[in-house]
């Protein structure tokens, strides 16, 4: 939890939250991805705590983190012996892991949890609510196409190369032998960053000449990169009676 600054005011960072922030630059893109669906399912008392970390970067109100303000507090941090050494092109770093939607020029409230996911009391539940959000036809497993659908890909352009990429990038890193789908086992090695032990390399793991065109739309700037997904309607939950977008998610160990 943030301590008082000299003037009386919450300016401390949790060291353990920054560290998270750290280590999520180096995930995969699709580890990131799956970090932000699961984003969604969290209840508020799963991520009180990280909504205090975010509300120290998030001086203005705003519901988003700027790198100036990003830069501010966390060098004003590492300068106070509070996070170690730390330079400000790391904290670029972090802020460009973070930034899902590269167009975008702040951080939203969502993927702030996304990289702090192993900060919050993430459970059973949420990882297969997750799941379930990606598998949205409920097959048992996520395809190329349920992954387009979720970012609003329309099948064709540069933005469709990149999910390609790191769908089947995402395929190989749990070694999924000649599959083309994500299975609930495959979801949680790349969630936890884990990969199975070492199989001859798939060979039918080659993404599709064609690809089914998927619903159209740019994402809402002041919305989550992931075009489809909101957060846990309260009613589905009797433990909470919060804002779902007030509450962060727990961690994924």
């Amino acid at each position: 939890v943030g301590e008082l600054d000299e003037e009386g005011g919450n300016n401390r960072l949790n060291p353990n939250v920054v560290k998270a922030l750290v280590a999520f630059k180096e995930y995969s893109d699709m580890r990131k991805l799956l970090c932000e669906v699961l984003s969604f399912t969290l209840l508020p008392d799963q991520i009180r705590d990280l909504r205090k970390e975010f509300e120290i970067l998030d001086k203005d109100g705003s519901g988003e983190i700027s790198l100036e303000t990003l830069k501010k507090v966390m060098m004003e941090n590492a300068g106070a012996g509070s996070l170690g050494a730390l330079t400000e092109e790391e904290v670029e770093d972090i802020f460009n892991a973070m930034r899902v939607r590269k167009s975008e020029t702040t951080i939203q409230w969502h993927e702030f949890i996304a990289a702090g996911l192993s900060q919050c009391k993430v459970d059973d539940r949420n990882l297969r609510l997750a799941f379930d959000r990606m598998d949205s036809d409920h097959k048992g497993y996520i395809t190329l196409e349920n992954v387009e659908d979720l970012l609003g890909s329309d099948g064709k352009g540069k933005q469709t190369e990149v999910i390609r990429k790191m769908y089947f990038d995402g395929l190989r890193s749990c070694r999924t032998p000649n599959c083309n789908e994500i299975k609930y086992e495959d979801f949680l090695m790349i969630m936890k960053g884990q990969t199975s032990e070492p199989t001859p390399e798939p060979t039918n793991i080659i993404p599709p000449t064609t690809v089914r065109r998927g619903p159209a739309g740019a994402m809402n700037r002041k919305q989550s990169s992931i075009k489809k997904l909101e957060a846990v309607p309260e009613h589905e939950h009797d433990t909470s009676t919060d804002d779902q977008n007030d509450a962060p998610p727990p961690p994924v160990t």
